[in-house]
């Protein structure tokens, strides 16, 4: 009579606004404060229903009852909890679907059925991928339907055959898969490789072609011995010419990014033990990547390549400055800053002061190779259109044939800079 006077005292304590029943939360936190261990709300939960029914609140008369129910799971859980660790031999809290049958014959012993291993299979959204114990715990608690007979181990030794032969099947076409993307972008690397060699070839042979008849007069080209001949000092640039210049600085500086962010991807000690033509191909097949994103307008995947979360400590705009046209707007704006200070009585260390704050704001942050890549993008086709508004007159003028060369010039110059080794963007003009 005293343990029976004992738990009608817990219930009437628990049910102290005298309702009748007590819910979820006061059973869980109950037995919480009496093993000193929170219960999941998903086993009280469980419990409540296999005792109470779809009530989901417990009747002093079902009190009991719903107790040893809920220590029959705690004890389940605790022990199938270090079954489980045992079964984990990677120490990844994951084990294979093969094991998890296993788990479940042991756990559940004659109660299991191969009907209730099908429904856990079928609750799963990858059937054959590996499982943790949150999502078997409550499988393994809750009791099977009793109306089917209890798997033989020959059911279950063919079971796990069938589940290894189909994730061999599985791994086979996910290696099929693998394959054929790495076979892929070997096939484009070396096609990019041998287009760019050709192009190479192509370019060289024009230039040589061309400067022969410039030199020599058309009547050299009838007999082209393939030696190529002393060239003047260029004193005409074409449009194209300028054009291409800008072209190659973009392509030099692209290269020279991608060269570094995949040297610190590949970390510096792999990266100094590997020969120089494996590190080209490296870069070229980064660069195809790249090329290809660009063409297919898919800029935003950029930050998406291997490399794209390199970090650096400085954006674009802080490395290269402005281009011309964003630079005149600049200066433009900060001259009509300076005489609004000027205006409100401010003294010219004070202005310089504030200017010097407001330009560092516009500097600071930092970036990822991915960004770098894209504003490199953008900046590459925001002064090709203007290189190409300037030469159209649409300042208000065509440029002269000796501005020409001085802009070829400058892009040559640039070209040098960004091509020298050991040295950042910043030196970039």
């Amino acid at each position: 009579m005293g343990f029976e006077d004992d738990l009608e005292n817990l219930y009437q304590i628990l049910d102290s606004p005298c309702r009748g029943y007590v819910d979820s939360q006061q059973i869980q936190d109950f037995h919480q404060t009496l093993y000193l261990k929170k219960i999941g709300a998903d086993q009280v939960d469980a419990a409540l229903k296999q005792v109470c029914g779809d009530q989901k609140v417990c009747s002093k008369k079902q009190f009991v009852p719903l107790l040893l129910e809920l220590e029959r799971r705690r004890t389940i859980e605790e022990r199938a909890w270090w079954d489980f660790k045992s079964l984990d031999m990677n120490g990844m809290d994951q084990i294979t679907i093969q094991d998890a049958l296993l788990l479940f014959k042991i756990t559940l012993g004659d109660k299991f059925t191969m009907i209730y291993w099908g429904k856990f299979v079928l609750s799963r959204n990858y059937s054959k991928e590996p499982t943790s114990f949150e999502e078997v715990k409550m499988w393994l608690c809750n009791v099977p339907d009793g109306s089917s007979e209890p798997c033989s181990n020959q059911a279950i030794f063919e079971e796990i055959s069938n589940l290894q032969t189909e994730k061999n099947k599985m791994d086979y076409r996910n290696f099929r898969k693998i394959k054929a993307l790495q076979d892929d972008d070997f096939v484009q690397t070396l096609e990019a490789r041998e287009k760019q060699q050709y192009q190479d070839r192509f370019r060289q042979g024009a230039r040589r072609k061309l400067n022969r008849w410039v030199q020599l007069g058309v009547e050299s080209m009838m007999f082209d011995d393939g030696v190529d001949v002393g060239r003047n000092i260029r004193n005409q640039v074409t449009v194209q010419d300028l054009l291409e210049a800008m072209d190659e600085k973009y392509d030099i500086l692209r290269e020279k990014l991608i060269w570094e962010s995949l040297r610190s991807h590949i970390g510096e000690t792999i990266w100094s033990t590997m020969p120089e033509s494996e590190r080209e191909e490296q870069v070229l097949k980064i660069k195809t990547k790249h090329q290809q994103l660009i063409a297919q307008k898919e800029e935003h995947k950029v930050a998406q390549l291997s490399i794209g979360y390199q970090n650096y400590s400085s954006r674009l705009v802080a490395m290269m400055g402005y281009h011309r046209e964003e630079q005149l707007q600049f200066m433009q704006d900060t001259q009509e800053k300076r005489g609004t200070l000027r205006a409100d009585g401010k003294s010219e260390e004070k202005i310089v002061d504030t200017l010097t704050v407001d330009y560092s704001k516009l500097m600071e942050g930092s970036t990822t190779c991915g960004e770098l890549l894209c504003d490199l993008q953008k900046r590459h086709m925001a002064e090709r259109e203007f290189l190409v508004a300037v030469l159209k007159g649409v300042q208000g003028r065509v440029l002269f044939s000796a501005e020409m060369v001085s802009e070829y010039i400058l892009y040559v110059q640039q070209q040098i800079l960004a091509s020298r080794e050991g040295e950042d963007l910043s030196m970039l003009p």
